[in-house]
């Protein structure tokens, strides 16, 4: 078995994002946590690993409008502790230049939401 290997500090985020696909799926999740790389998130219903997907979070603003992140399914898999939701992880599409900023924005987030002592 090949052992996890992280470039980002990931921070234990709790707030809820919207997400869309290019097929006119969309839902919510849950972010359980976050780093300038990817995001793991709690989710009603199973995402197929591979498909692009958009995050926004209208509760954090980058310029005068919530962010939105570009990223990819990596894995999904039942929740340890609740069989009716899933766990998932995404890896950022860092293909235009405004990402890395805007992604920089929900850490940041993150990080001052953990300092506050709001992250359990």
């Amino acid at each position: 078995m090949l052992s996890e290997q992280r470039i980002f500090t990931r921070v234990p985020f709790h707030q809820t994002l919207r997400w869309h696909n290019g097929s006119g799926e969309e839902g919510a999740a849950r972010i359980l946590n976050v780093s300038r790389g990817g995001l793991s998130l709690s989710l009603a219903r199973y995402l197929r690993p591979g498909p692009a997907l958009v995050f926004t979070f209208d509760d954090i603003l980058y310029g005068s409008r919530p962010v939105e992140v570009p990223a990819l399914t990596v894995w999904c898999r039942p929740a340890p502790n609740d069989r009716q939701s899933f766990t998932a992880g995404f890896s950022v599409v860092h293909g235009e230049p405004e990402t890395l900023a805007a992604i920089s924005e929900v850490f940041y987030a993150a990080r001052h939401a953990q300092a506050m002592g709001l992250t359990g």
